[in-house]
């Protein structure tokens, strides 16, 4: 896989705002600790970032309102090194904010909710896929999807990406995810909690989340990735193998775009030309790496070599006389 890019699709972009206090006092004023934090988010679009990072083309597809949001969203795109097409549209865009509080270790999310993704704004970005997918390009459609949405929107996109001899990876979730399973992409990544709403009953360990992949793999899906709560480790289901990757420590940053570094850092490997446990390890690192960071931040491979000292992979396949391997929470 040395050929290709990386083409990612946004439906639901976000203008992510990382704030820190030291403490939250709901119902008082709150001044921020230290640096604010302004992203162009969705997980398509961070995957697109990341893998620019790691110096691997990439393409990103974004469906964007002409709010004032939309163009401050605009103007953080413009600051990117690879090339974006922004398809418009009618309704506004999403702005989360994130609000890290260093007393007590935590961080609060406050979502916000845009509109679009009407049939008239899914066929546009599908007329779009069709001009700049080549064959063997991976597709990555990430995220939710926006309010006027069709559940099917990622399918569809998924038959052309398909058609196009491009790879699809799908990383969403609810009834987009059960939808778009239909068209069997080569590879689906979930984090635990996304599997067990998915699966409808409860993913606890490595060992259920090794469970999981298998049955996903068994309904025709290439390969699975699925990611703990804590991100303290991961599971690669690929054909014939069961990959585990642990790390050593994790934090001190926000939940942001950690999974979506994941992603990029094990698809880059891969169209490096890695073996897969190269590539999983590669994307291990660049999760720590974003773990350990605030806001949407990611890692060049100078930066990430330091964090691979800090991943564990093995191959289960070739371990699995031994029960701790797979029996530890996730």
């Amino acid at each position: 896989m040395k050929n290709g890019k990386i083409v990612t699709v946004t439906l639901h972009p976000s203008l992510d705002k990382t704030l820190i206090v030291h403490h939250l006092n709901i119902g008082y004023h709150n001044r921020v600790a230290d640096t604010t934090h302004l992203d162009a988010s969705g997980r398509g679009m961070n995957v697109s970032r990341a893998a620019a990072r790691l110096g691997v083309p990439t393409h990103a597809v974004v469906l964007l309102g002409g709010d004032a949001v939309g163009h401050a969203y605009r103007g953080l795109m413009g600051e990117e090194s690879f090339p974006a097409t922004i398809i418009g549209q009618d309704g506004q865009t999403r702005s989360d904010t994130i609000i890290v509080h260093r007393g007590s270790e935590g961080e609060t999310h406050i979502i916000d909710e845009g509109a679009g993704g009407t049939p008239e704004d899914i066929e546009r970005v599908a007329a779009k896929l069709k001009e700049i997918i080549l064959p063997d390009d991976m597709v990555v459609l990430a995220g939710l999807l926006p309010r006027d949405a069709s559940p099917d929107a990622f399918m569809l996109l998924e038959n052309v990406a398909h058609e196009a001899g491009a790879h699809v990876t799908l990383m969403t979730a609810s009834e987009a995810l059960s939808r778009a399973l239909k068209a069997t992409p080569e590879l689906v990544v979930l984090t635990r909690l996304e599997a067990e709403s998915l699966f409808n009953y409860p993913v606890r360990t490595d060992a259920d989340m090794i469970s999981g992949g298998h049955k996903l793999r068994e309904q025709g899906t290439g390969r699975v990735i699925i990611v703990a709560d804590d991100f303290s480790s991961a599971v690669l289901i690929d054909e014939g193998e069961t990959w585990l990757a642990e790390i050593d420590e994790t934090g001190p940053g926000t939940d942001s775009g950690v999974v979506d570094a994941l992603l990029a850092g094990y698809l880059a490997g891969l169209m490096q030309g890695h073996a897969p446990e190269v590539a999983f390890r590669l994307g291990a690192a660049a999760m720590n790496f974003a773990d350990s960071q605030i806001g949407n931040e990611f890692g060049t491979l100078e930066q990430l070599h330091q964090y691979e000292r800090r991943v564990h992979v093995r191959n289960l396949e070739a371990h699995n006389s031994d029960p701790s391997l797979t029996q530890r929470g996730a």
